[in-house]
């Protein structure tokens, strides 16, 4: 990962997202055919309870909206999680930036 201070005010990184692959899995950057996948798995009650940022009911919007955010790579950088043999869609990783917290 490459961390380069971008011209802005707030002094934000962007981190590139090189596709990381082991023998299982696969990281790659979001992307639009997800969209269905993570819908199924992040409209979840149990998943949302756990996380500080997801609501619930998560939906097509909601989905949109973290693809928008997560193609951004301003704050951070966030992994599509993927198996390595089928391309399934598992779940997300990411590292977010906070310019008020360094």
């Amino acid at each position: 990962m490459v961390a380069e201070a971008e011209d802005t005010e707030d002094e934000s990184y962007a981190i590139d997202c090189p596709v990381l692959a082991t023998e299982r899995l696969v990281m790659r950057a979001p992307r639009e055919s997800d969209l269905e996948q993570l819908v199924a798995l992040a409209d979840n009650r149990h998943v949302a309870e756990m996380l500080a940022r997801m609501p619930h009911p998560y939906g097509e919007a909601e989905a949109r909206a973290f693809l928008a955010m997560a193609s951004s790579r301003r704050a951070g950088i966030v992994y599509a999680l993927t198996l390595a043999g089928t391309g399934t869609f598992v779940g997300c990783a990411g590292l977010m930036s906070d310019p008020r917290h360094r």
